[in-house]
């Protein structure tokens, strides 16, 4: 067999320390002195085992489903315990070879994922009993609430059931997801509001900097929709509202930036998402500064209007 292009270092216990370059590899001196170092660089332990070290390993590539996942703020430091007289969200998965399910509960706003249970090459028949004798074992006394993938609703091939008739004929009705043609926008939606927390213990809209937030948007928004109307009065009423024109440009364009990206910073991670969409609105409102006049031209006609006298800033 090939000699490996790495090594494992170890320390006296056994334990993994680093990779380092194997110096008997093959064609060692035909190569760059650094073209294996550039592939440890970056790389995580499992590609290097399997791409260098000669190791059958399962190496995932590609980008998560969820991006904005973190371990860290995702993830309970403790074991999530159930809580009783609260309503379990059973979310299941349908699957001859891997069924699945996961068992929740909505606790001050946040969604706790307590459990997970999986299954292996069995169908409703086999699961279906399985995840009721956990419900009634975990979660006793509980009203309980089960969703499902769509695709559970067809029939079976050797039988006329589906495994939502399966999990009725057990005492869990089973209600679709609300996903239009297992839509992928619509899961991750889906997910992004399952994993919304609270932060320093505390729902987002509790905190003051948040609020402060959401309180200049509203001043801004008003204050834009007040300018736009009193424009629109001026030149329904004969007045040349070139100046206000301008005026409202500068302003509802610059505040509307402002709004956009006060929302993005409130959804952190979200914020930068696809799924939401603030981004293509914030992209789409910094261009606003540029066309139809870009604001520089406005001010600088603003200021002509204003030093010649012709712009009225008083009050009716």
């Amino acid at each position: 067999m090939q000699p490996p292009a790495t090594v494992k270092i170890r320390d006296a216990r056994g334990d993994f320390i680093r990779h380092e370059i194997n110096l008997d590899a093959e064609n060692l001196r035909w190569l760059a002195s650094d073209y294996y170092l550039d592939q440890l660089d970056g790389n995580q332990a499992d590609w290097i085992n399997n791409r260098l070290g000669n190791e059958t390993v399962l190496v995932v590539d590609g980008s998560p489903v969820w991006p904005m996942f973190r371990r860290d703020f995702h993830v309970a430091r403790e074991p999530l315990r159930p809580v009783p007289g609260r309503e379990v969200m059973v979310w299941l998965d349908f699957g001859r070879v891997f069924p699945a399910v996961l068992f929740a509960q909505e606790i001050n706003g946040p969604i706790n994922v307590q459990h997970e249970m999986l299954g292996f090459n069995e169908g409703a028949t086999i699961f279906a009993p399985k995840v009721k004798r956990f419900l009634e074992q975990h979660y006793a006394g509980c009203d309980f609430r089960c969703v499902g993938d769509p695709k559970g609703r067809d029939k079976g091939q050797a039988t006329e059931q589906s495994a939502y008739d399966v999990f009725k004929h057990n005492g869990m009705p089973v209600t679709p997801a609300p996903v239009k043609a297992n839509d992928i926008a619509t899961r991750l939606e889906a997910v992004a509001y399952a994993k919304t927390r609270k932060t320093f213990d505390a729902p987002l809209a509790e905190h003051q900097t948040i609020r402060n937030y959401l309180a200049e948007s509203a001043i801004d928004l008003y204050s834009g929709r007040t300018m736009a109307l009193d424009c629109a009065e001026r030149i329904d009423n004969g007045a040349d509202g070139r100046s206000e024109v301008s005026m409202v440009k500068v302003y509802t364009t610059q505040v509307a930036f402002k709004v956009i990206d006060r929302a993005m910073q409130i959804h952190g991670g979200m914020g930068l998402a696809n799924e939401t969409e603030l981004h293509d609105a914030w992209m789409n409102t910094r261009m606003t500064r540029i066309t139809e006049g870009s604001n520089e031209i406005q001010m600088r006609s603003i200021a002509a209007y204003l030093l010649s006298g012709r712009i009225d800033l008083g009050f009716v």
